[in-house]
């Protein structure tokens, strides 16, 4: 589609998010307005299933917790025989929020002779589930090995889709990665399973979520958020009882986007809030791309209502690649609004897939550099997502500048000696610290008197430093030497320009970005290695005192 320029992208690294501290309190009941055995509230970020904080709710099933920061926040509820609840918040400020939620209960089968429990037992293996068999008082039972006091389960084909938790025991476990887990004693090396499907809570009614408190668009704006969700798992429902007929090809399925796509059209109309307008241009685009429509100046229109910034991208990051890359926009516009949202935009996970798709492509295109740049900020500041982990596990370090290369080509001029050319050719003979900074950098000030130690310390053992500044006045590197530090060594001055050969041959968008070249020109360490505390040590491997 295009390649991204790089400048200003470390920007997006080191971006604060201020603290907000939004305080989310309210109630959880389930059928008939019991609350559930037990229940709780997760809080995670859109599009991302890394749980930031949970609490359980009490016996009378009210619970509390605080939401760190502004942007927009899903909480998803639980409890035990009722299916999960997803709320999407909006928080802009402290404003507290007070939410009531019924949850709805699980669709369970009609017939329960397949009936199969896996847990702790087993190894959570559910290809070797132990199958249950129906007693003459209707219930299902098995009797399972184990050499621990007690055992963790859940059941398969009990509901339509997924395992649910037992229906014999009152005590339930969390478990962040099965869910709730039923958990019963053993004895005599054996546990005894029971499932009685007349213990299952029944009810046709849907999940009901109210307001009680909260800005004046938090309603709506999970209204809205919920519309998608139902439209997506409709598409989704479409697609698999259409699968068999029409293939795996999901533009073959049969399926009404003019209803869902004329309904938001007319929401669009009648919203005047800029926030909501911007969640219902992003369920639009949705309906978009699953029903593969192009139209260039739609999408074009979509990227100029929702800003790179807004945290509505979060609810559908996917979404951005792709209207990006079927927009009118220019290039040159595609890259600016790219750079944008990696420098501006908050959610972690909108960041680490664009960096991905342009890490891509950048590699189709055999742009060695750009994809060694994307490969180190996915795996080095991202590699907690799927996207940094994707990358680490499938691609080598393309990186030219990573250990073992040749330190590129340069020439400039001595800041301390207009008539000395420094280049990598005249470095070659002695260990060699390179360093970009700025005096206007409070990062790199914090490094300088890490730099003065060392220097002191290895000068006199074929070792120097070059620092290149890239601030944007020179004059500001003068006053600082002048009177902070005098830096007695090779100096250089480049400016502020990202299109300066230097900086881009070290690929320095970022600073400080140190390098450590040996005496015959090749890159031993490059990275946090070489600043702070951390130089000492990493000189000291390399440099014999």
């Amino acid at each position: 589609m295009r390649s991204t320029t790089i400048a200003l992208l470390f920007v997006a690294i080191l971006a604060a998010v201020l603290p907000a501290q939004t305080v989310v309190k309210g109630k959880i009941t389930g059928v008939g307005g019991k609350v559930p055995v037990k229940a709780d509230v997760l809080l995670r970020e859109p599009f991302d299933t890394t749980i930031v904080s949970m609490v359980s709710a009490d016996r009378t099933g009210r619970f509390r917790l605080t939401i760190p920061s502004t942007g927009v926040w899903i909480l998803v509820f639980k409890g035990v025989h009722h299916a999960d609840e997803e709320v999407a918040v909006y928080v802009e400020g402290k404003e507290p929020f007070d939410i009531r939620v019924r949850l709805r209960t699980y669709s369970y089968l009609s017939d329960f002779n397949k009936v199969e429990a896996f847990g702790s037992f087993n190894g959570w293996y559910p290809y070797t589930a132990v199958r249950l068999d129906k007693e003459p008082d209707g219930e299902y039972t098995a009797r399972v090995k184990t050499t621990d006091r007690s055992i963790s389960y859940r059941l398969l084909g009990v509901r339509d889709e997924g395992s649910t938790e037992g229906t014999q025991s009152g005590r339930y476990s969390f478990d962040r990665l099965r869910g709730y887990t039923t958990v019963i004693a053993a004895k005599d090396g054996e546990a005894k399973i029971v499932f009685d499907p007349r213990k299952l809570i029944r009810s046709e009614k849907a999940a009901e979520v109210t307001f009680a408190n909260g800005p004046s668009i938090a309603a709506r704006f999970n209204q809205i958020f919920y519309e998608r969700l139902q439209f997506e798992d409709a598409f989704r429902a479409a697609f698999r009882a259409q699968m068999g007929s029409r293939g795996r090809n999901p533009e073959a399925v049969e399926f009404d986007f003019a209803g869902p796509i004329s309904s938001v059209a007319k929401q669009l109309d009648s919203e005047r809030d800029s926030i909501l307008r911007r969640e219902l241009y992003l369920n639009y685009l949705t309906l978009y791309m699953i029903g593969r429509r192009i139209a260039p100046s739609f999408y074009t229109t979509v990227l100029r209502d929702i800003p790179p910034a807004s945290p509505v991208w979060g609810l559908g990051p996917n979404s951005l690649y792709y209207a990006l890359g079927h927009s009118d926009l220019s290039e040159t516009q595609q890259k600016e609004y790219i750079n944008r949202v990696i420098a501006e935009n908050r959610i972690r996970r909108v960041k680490s897939l664009l960096l991905f798709d342009e890490f891509m492509e950048s590699k189709l295109k055999e742009d060695k550099a750009r994809a060694g740049y994307y490969y180190d900020l996915l795996v080095n500041e991202f590699g907690d997502t799927p996207e940094g982990r994707r990358a680490a596990k499938l691609f080598t370090n393309p990186d030219p500048l990573s250990k073992g290369n040749r330190v590129p080509s340069f020439s400039l001029i001595s800041s301390d000696n207009m008539v000395q050319t420094i280049t990598e050719k005249s470095l070659m003979g002695k260990y060699s610290l390179i360093i970009f900074w700025a005096a206007e950098d409070s990062h790199s000030i914090e490094l300088i008197a890490d730099l003065e130690k060392a220097y002191r310390m290895y000068r006199d053992r074929k070792f120097t430093i070059l620092t290149i500044s890239v601030d944007s006045s020179y004059s500001d590197v003068i006053k600082f030497r002048k009177k902070e530090w005098p830096m007695p060594w090779l100096n250089a001055f480049v400016g502020k320009d990202v299109n300066d050969k230097t900086v881009k041959a070290f690929m320095a968008y970022e600073i400080p970005k140190a390098f450590l070249v040996d005496p015959n020109g090749l890159i031993l360490e490059t990275g946090k290695s070489l600043l702070g505390k951390e130089l000492e040590k990493t000189l000291a491997r390399y440099i014999k005192k």
